[in-house]
């Protein structure tokens, strides 16, 4: 997990070190395991993941509008199968993978 700001020449450094902190405090509380820059990266190693005997789950933040698209082009491209589960503070990605690639 983790978090950032932008610097800005009107904003002090310490009131961008609390941006950065409420950010990570919110995905903390969310009990996510990955923050928003990673969740749609994780989305294809899903989809191509072996889906015979068990699925891929990924706990994650509020879904960003990346995640959402990697999902829809990783089920389109793949034949995979996600669904997302809403959770308070985040949700649960799961996935049956395509098995690409596997004998």
């Amino acid at each position: 997990l983790g978090a950032s700001a932008l610097m800005d020449r009107k904003v002090s450094a310490e009131a961008a070190g609390r941006q950065a902190a409420r950010e990570l405090v919110e995905s903390l509380a969310g009990k996510a395991c990955v923050d928003e820059h990673l969740q749609d990266q994780l989305i294809i190693f899903m989809a191509l993941a072996d889906g015979s005997s068990s699925s891929s789950k990924l706990r994650t933040g509020k879904l960003s509008l990346h995640t959402q698209t990697a999902i829809h082009f990783a089920e389109a491209m793949t034949g995979a199968k996600f669904t997302v589960t809403e959770e308070e503070g985040g949700a649960v990605i799961e996935c049956r993978g395509s098995s690409y690639g596997t004998l």
